[in-house]
């Protein structure tokens, strides 16, 4: 075996194991346009995780939701919540996740292109809309995505969610949102379905 070949297979092996906690792509982000004509104030209330790319963030999440309030015409607090839950043999362990950030509309031309913001995590002092509100009816589901690359355009890491404002409801639409993902270069394969059996009550 040539040296590149294995090289090449080490990395593989890296990357395989790397999008079983994050999806990374090769090459630049997929373009996807946020929904124009969006309205915060509708989007504002708790959304329920139906679908979403796994996350470090979110690993072995269940039962999990986002709950926004409009502070002010530009600024959103955000909310997530969830639990983590390890399973070995019998043995059960689950934690409460959350996070509490914001969300700013940094160009009011642009308002379903937002900055999340979750003080001291990673890519805390981005400076550029990493929120993008890609198509939501407000009262049913909505569809979010992010992406960062790298300068070069060598690579890309990406989250998606897709919400829904009843738990465990699956979207009326949900192939028809897959399709308009996959018309615009994202793999929706990455997609995992979110539990939400055995909720707690403060998460139902």
């Amino acid at each position: 075996m040539s040296w590149w070949l294995s090289q090449s297979l080490v990395v593989l092996s890296l990357l395989s194991a790397a999008t079983a906690f994050v999806v990374i792509s090769l090459g630049q982000c997929p373009v996807v346009p946020a929904q124009e004509n969006f309205d915060v104030n509708r989007y504002m209330g708790k959304w329920w995780e139906y679908e979403r790319f796994p996350a470090p963030f979110e690993f072995n999440g269940v039962c999990g939701f986002a709950n926004y309030t409009l502070l002010n015409p530009t600024t959103v607090k955000v909310v997530n919540s969830g639990i983590q839950e390890i399973r070995f043999l019998w043995w059960t362990w689950r934690k409460p996740l959350l996070a509490v950030g914001s969300a700013v509309i940094l160009n009011q031309n642009e308002p379903s292109k937002l900055l999340v913001n979750f003080p001291g995590s990673p890519g805390a002092d981005a400076t550029e809309p990493n929120y993008f509100l890609v198509e939501t009816d407000y009262d049913n589901y909505a569809v979010v995505f992010s992406c960062t690359g790298d300068s070069l355009g060598f690579g890309n890491i990406q989250f998606a969610w897709i919400l829904t404002r009843e738990q465990g409801v699956r979207p009326a639409n949900l192939e028809a949102i897959h399709d308009n993902l996959t018309d615009r270069g994202v793999n929706v394969r990455n997609f995992i379905t979110v539990k939400h059996n055995k909720c707690p009550k403060e998460n139902q």
